[in-house]
């Protein structure tokens, strides 16, 4: 930084006041201190003393017509790791019409919130949030980050932010890594998610991210190929298991900023309409090609058909499920699956 007349050395010391007769009044023993760069600004770790006189680090930016870092202009601290517990929730990277996210929920924070100063998020190592100034958010709430120039139907009561450096979301190998505390001794990575394209090879910058967070490369999830549009992941908030500890799941059309629900309820059922194409005495040929799904061909590209026939007044009945989801047709020959007697009077449901 600046040079000046006085300056401490950044890997800690022992700072003390005397009185005119040599007598300590007052000292102050500070750690070793962090100092770096983000996005082309400068900053150093500046150490105060709170009221209960523990050393607390805070981020101090140098700025254009100050070059001297400001310590003053910390209006007040983040919230301690410890009293916060945020996590990834819900990442969306292949949306479709609606632009890429990554969704945050706050599980636990004090009664007065959280002040979530100072959090960084970022995606194969390239920052795409952070929050330098007082930021406040409570228990329960949603953060959105989302990324390019269109449009995405987000809850209106999540917090939400523009993503920076991107367009969109990596749709090959990809991580995430959410920290509280940046820049300060303080750092925590907070939560980390990891995907895998199947057949591609993992990058060693890569490899050394999931180290650095978890040190297991299966807490990876393994993407669709090909990938699969309007396709978010996300955890599940309906299980008996805490949502730190929920493996994300496809969760198609996304939920942006509002709690994921399996089935998600902006996905409607789609609407199966089975009709007969050809009919012989021993042969039946359906289509199901006036079935539709208002929410696009998700559903009825992954639905496999299945016939169920029974004979009239008996218990006596076969079920065939299609070998392939979404025939164009199924077609089952009666005398090769039933006797002779079962196929004089039959019912298709």
């Amino acid at each position: 930084m600046s040079p000046s007349l006085f300056s401490l050395p950044d890997s800690g010391g022992l700072v003390e006041i005397f009185d005119d007769s040599g007598k300590v009044v007052s000292k102050f023993l500070y750690p070793k201190t962090k100092k770096g760069s983000r996005s082309g600004q400068r900053y150093s770790e500046i150490w105060q003393q709170d009221l209960s006189g523990e050393i607390v680090p805070v981020v101090a930016w140098e700025t254009d017509d100050i070059p001297l870092l400001q310590a003053s202009k910390q209006s007040s601290y983040p919230t301690f790791p410890e009293n916060t517990d945020i996590v990834i929730s819900e990442v969306s990277l292949s949306n479709g019409d609606e632009a890429d996210f990554i969704e945050l929920y706050v599980v636990d924070a004090p009664d007065n919130g959280a002040n979530i100063k100072d959090l960084e998020l970022s995606q194969n190592g390239t920052n795409v949030l952070h929050i330098p100034n007082d930021y406040w958010v409570k228990k329960g709430e949603f953060i959105v980050i989302y990324f390019g120039v269109k449009s995405l139907s987000i809850d209106p009561s999540a917090h939400v932010f523009v993503g920076t450096g991107k367009k969109s979301l990596a749709r090959s190998n990809g991580t995430l890594t959410l920290k509280l505390w940046t820049g300060t001794s303080w750092e925590v990575i907070e939560d980390f998610w990891c995907w895998l394209k199947p057949v591609s090879s993992i990058s060693t910058s890569m490899l050394a991210r999931i180290d650095k967070a978890s040190g297991n490369i299966d807490t990876c999830f393994s993407l669709e190929n090909p990938s699969i549009e309007a396709m978010s992941w996300a955890k599940d908030f309906s299980t008996e298991i805490t949502i730190n500890e929920a493996t994300p799941h496809k969760h198609y059309l996304g939920s942006a900023g509002s709690t994921n629900y399996w089935p998600n309820p902006k996905n409607v059922r789609p609407n199966a309409s089975i009709g007969i194409q050809t009919i012989t005495d021993h042969s039946i040929n359906v289509t199901g090609e006036k079935s539709y799904d208002q929410n696009g061909d998700f559903d009825l590209a992954r639905t496999a058909w299945s016939l169920l026939w029974k004979k009239l007044g008996t218990t006596d009945q076969r079920d065939f499920l299609s070998e392939k989801l979404n025939p164009a047709g199924f077609y089952i020959d009666r005398l090769s699956k039933f006797t002779q007697e079962l196929c004089e009077q039959v019912e298709l449901s």
